[in-house]
């Protein structure tokens, strides 16, 4: 859990401008469905053109 590791509260005060933390998901998300993605460490410019770029078209 990640809370028995790292100070929760100040995690979440020190996100509070940036992102919306939420404790536990909504009902409504648990049968949401998933995708999962695994990202390349160190990679070049064409990776994140590529790859990564697209994640990001299809969040927004």
């Amino acid at each position: 859990i990640f809370s028995d590791v790292f100070d929760e509260e100040h995690f979440i005060s020190s996100l509070v401008k940036d992102v919306k933390v939420v404790k536990k998901l909504p009902k409504e998300m648990l049968t949401a469905p998933k995708k999962y993605q695994t990202f390349r460490s160190w990679s070049g410019i064409n990776y994140y053109a590529k790859v990564i770029s697209h994640l990001w078209d299809d969040y927004q």
